[in-house]
């Protein structure tokens, strides 16, 4: 009887467990839609001109942090990528968010993206390049639109 007691009550306890985890990992994810104005690459995965949803998975980079995760979906759903990333500190966005691109050639791949007021960035693995063009709000070729 004591056995099957405790059997149950591991059962329900891992139920439990299981159904608020994605719930909490769901209120941390941070995300923001941005209009790029060219095509870029993402993970090996070449996104081309349009709307992204970029999406910061695990919440927003903290100081203690090693790795981050980025998910990058085109508005329409037919593009998607995502990757595991760095962690760096660095200039804090002050008008909103900062995507960063590296350029090698005609070739952008994103290699960091910055909230607004976050020390704290994402940074990913990019081929060398020559040249970095950083995009944030003021800049009127990219246009950002906060998510709710």
């Amino acid at each position: 009887m004591m056995k099957r007691f405790a059997a149950v009550a591991v059962a329900l306890t891992a139920l439990m467990t299981m159904a608020v985890l994605p719930v909490h990992g769901a209120s941390k994810a941070k995300t923001f839609v941005v209009a790029v104005p060219f095509d870029f690459v993402v993970a090996n995965r070449t996104m081309p001109v349009g709307s992204y949803r970029f999406q910061i998975v695990f919440g927003s980079p903290q100081q203690t942090d090693r790795i981050g995760v980025l998910a990058v979906r085109s508005l329409d759903g037919r593009y998607y990528a995502s990757t595991f990333t760095s962690v760096a500190s660095g200039t804090a966005s002050s008008d909103g968010p900062k995507l960063v691109f590296s350029r090698n050639g005609d070739r952008a791949s994103l290699s960091q993206l910055w909230e607004q007021g976050n020390t704290v960035g994402l940074k990913l693995r990019v081929p060398a390049s020559g040249t970095e063009v950083a995009l944030e709000r003021a800049d009127q070729t990219l246009t950002i639109i906060p998510s709710r």
